[in-house]
């Protein structure tokens, strides 16, 4: 058996006693940060998408400190990693260049508004904050435009 904290064969840390709720709001703060941030892949980032990023980041991993996803052996081992890998995924993932030009802001506060305000454990809940933090609500830009995201 496995110590706390340690990893099996592939890399996985286990169970560690956490419940349903708390793994989904482990797995729906994840997608949060995928959401809410934007890319550098394919084009310059702006400040205004980089701020933006930063904004969803600080709110998505104050939501996970709350839920108690931070800490080691946890989702997070402390907050500056949750930090680092909800830019990671935003960047990557959320809010590519391609699609997302420029930020509009009064979306983002919709999204950040929404990132605060998702229950711990909720998947329903946390269903309608990624929606509502995608790239076509959030970015200007041609993919957004044309209903992609």
């Amino acid at each position: 058996m496995r110590e706390r904290g340690e990893r099996d064969r592939r890399g996985n840390r286990g169970n560690r006693g956490w419940t349903t709720a708390a793994k989904l709001t482990g797995i729906a703060l994840v997608g949060l940060g995928w959401l809410a941030i934007g890319a550098a892949g394919c084009g310059g980032v702006t400040d205004a998408r980089v701020a933006a990023r930063n904004r969803a980041s600080k709110a998505t991993c104050d939501k996970s400190q709350m839920c108690g996803v931070i800490g080691p052996g946890l989702e997070y081992e402390d907050y500056p990693s949750c930090i680092s890998e909800v830019n990671g995924n935003i960047d990557g993932q959320i809010w590519p260049a391609s699609q997302c030009q420029d930020i509009r802001q009064d979306m983002l506060d919709v999204c950040i508004s929404a990132i605060n305000g998702t229950q711990c454990g909720n998947l329903i809940d946390l269903l309608i904050t990624l929606g509502t933090c995608s790239a076509a609500n959030v970015c200007k830009g041609p993919a957004a435009d044309a209903g992609v995201g």
